[in-house]
């Protein structure tokens, strides 16, 4: 992500940006995706202060499975493993990786963009180093009274999602088809195929049993119209405003064609894929379920 290269241009903005007939005091950063989680994890480093003052983030958080890792010797055994690195030990992995070739490594990367299950599993997220990053951002939550929270608390923030964040899959499906993005039709049949990448960008490092898997597509199938790809949706009626967000009311604005008000957004659907597949795939590690 270049975090640090990020922070220089937010420093360089801040100093010049007066020069440009900009207010200092006055700085947004407004990002989408791996910005966004970008702009969540500069929102949690307190020596940012200053620098901006106001965040607008779509589509990403630092508390992304995959937003901070903390090992990334799998991802980087994997890569080695495409490259025909030996792997017996990290230092045949350096020195392996050391010595390839640039355009091999290149045309093996851009083999694997091209293969969605080892895409999702040769990922490369910023680690905790001690300095930006001090802890996973999980925990960083949890302690409402640490600097980095009370410097988040600080900022004005405004955080979104789309009805269909899904349709991110679909360039990489039409590259796997070696097809147009606009003859592609994304059924349930094509959703239950990219599952096992979707599981690994979520889960990585575990092992997905095909239980699991299928348990997961089950549900999100609606089963009134199993070949619908969109049963998630959270529109609905109400008025035009723009609530806001607290822990007691967890309200939220619905833009579309009505705009409505809700509530809770995706919270079951963030208990099940952040409490009951893990506490399953747990179990199923400790030879409880089988």
């Amino acid at each position: 992500m270049g975090l640090w290269d990020q922070r220089l241009a937010f420093q360089w903005v801040n100093d010049n940006v007066d020069a440009f007939g900009g207010d200092p005091s006055r700085i947004t950063i407004f990002v989408e995706s791996a910005g966004a989680m970008s702009a969540h994890l500069h929102s949690l480093y307190p020596e940012n202060r200053g620098l901006f003052q106001n965040v607008i983030s779509e589509s990403g958080t630092a508390t992304f499975p995959f937003g901070v890792d903390r090992d990334h010797l799998p991802a980087t055994r994997i890569l080695a493993e495409q490259l025909e690195c030996r792997t017996d030990t990290n230092e045949d992995i350096f020195l392996c990786l050391e010595s390839v070739e640039t355009k091999r490594f290149v045309d093996v990367l851009e083999n694997i963009a091209d293969n969605a299950v080892l895409a999702a599993q040769v990922l490369f997220a910023p680690s905790i180093d001690g300095e930006l990053i001090v802890r996973y951002y999980k925990e960083t939550i949890k302690i409402p009274d640490c600097d980095e929270m009370k410097f988040m608390r600080e900022l004005n923030y405004i955080n979104g999602v789309n009805a269909h964040e899904g349709a991110v899959w679909v360039p990489m499906l039409a590259a796997n088809q070696n097809g147009s993005i606009d003859d592609i039709k994304v059924s349930k049949a094509v959703v239950s195929m990219f599952m096992p990448m979707m599981l690994g960008s979520m889960y990585p490092g575990q092992n997905i049993p095909s239980a699991v898997s299928d348990l997961i597509d089950y549900e999100y199938t609606n089963w009134a119209n199993p070949e619908d790809s969109g049963a998630m949706d959270p529109n609905g009626d109400g008025p035009v405003t723009w609530p806001k967000y607290t822990l007691k009311t967890m309200q939220h604005l619905i833009i579309d064609e009505e705009d409505s008000i809700g509530q809770r957004l995706y919270t079951k659907e963030y208990q099940f894929g952040r409490e009951t597949v893990p506490a399953l795939l747990q179990a199923i590690e400790n030879g409880g379920h089988t």
